[in-house]
């Protein structure tokens, strides 16, 4: 883009485009280092927590970012006993029943409704402390299979976990330094390392929820 659109403005403004393609660069590695950076997405007890739950550790999987936790906020408080809030409780247990069975492994923490939105940080202490008791929210709560390399028989395999996809709507395509994998309408773009980049993708195979990419020698 840059050789082809602004390469009539000079070498400065080709040398401001590398420089923030690197700056890119370095953002995403720090972004998808499971060691530095975890994600946790918020879900509402409602009767699309499960799917939402799902939809979201597909498509953050895709993409290389890890998912520690699922937060279910605005649940009831138990204090709250009026029968006018029985059915709302039901449905919201049952979100939670769904959320927890989606999630797996991950721990899913809840937060109470509040009679007013926190705003600040004196108002957002408590409810970190309800969320994570004697934990710290800066710990990693829990570390999933990420994408790896591994060599067999002379030849490459690159795996990516994906839960909740399905093979029909996957597509691998061959790039010159990489391979972009579709999936749901979203297309992420993998990079490979300096031994795989000559090499083909010769095949995949898709067993839930790990994809491989073989290349050949």
């Amino acid at each position: 883009m840059f050789a082809a659109d602004y390469a009539e403005a000079g070498e400065e403004m080709l040398e401001s485009g590398r420089e923030l393609l690197g700056r890119l660069a370095d953002l995403r590695e720090l972004l998808t280092d499971p060691d530095i950076t975890s994600v946790r997405v918020v879900l509402r007890p409602a009767a699309t927590a499960a799917a939402d739950a799902r939809i979201s550790l597909t498509a953050l999987s895709l993409f290389s970012y890890a998912c520690d936790a699922f937060v279910v906020n605005q649940v009831l408080p138990d204090e709250v006993q009026d029968p006018f809030f029985e059915e709302m409780r039901s449905d919201q247990a049952r979100a939670l029943d769904g959320a927890q069975a989606a999630a797996g492994e991950l721990p899913v923490l809840t937060g109470t409704r509040a009679k007013r939105a926190p705003v600040g940080v004196e108002a957002l202490g408590p409810l970190a402390a309800a969320l994570y008791r004697d934990r710290s929210a800066a710990d990693v709560l829990h570390r999933a299979a990420s994408h790896s390399f591994s060599r067999r028989d002379g030849a490459y395999v690159m795996s990516l976990t994906l839960p909740f996809a399905e093979k029909k709507d996957l597509a691998v395509e061959q790039l010159d330094d990489g391979v972009a994998v579709h999936l749901n309408g979203r297309r992420a773009v993998l990079m490979l390392p300096p031994e795989v980049e000559s090499r083909e993708a010769s095949s995949w195979s898709f067993e839930p929820p790990e994809l491989k990419i073989n290349f050949g020698g």
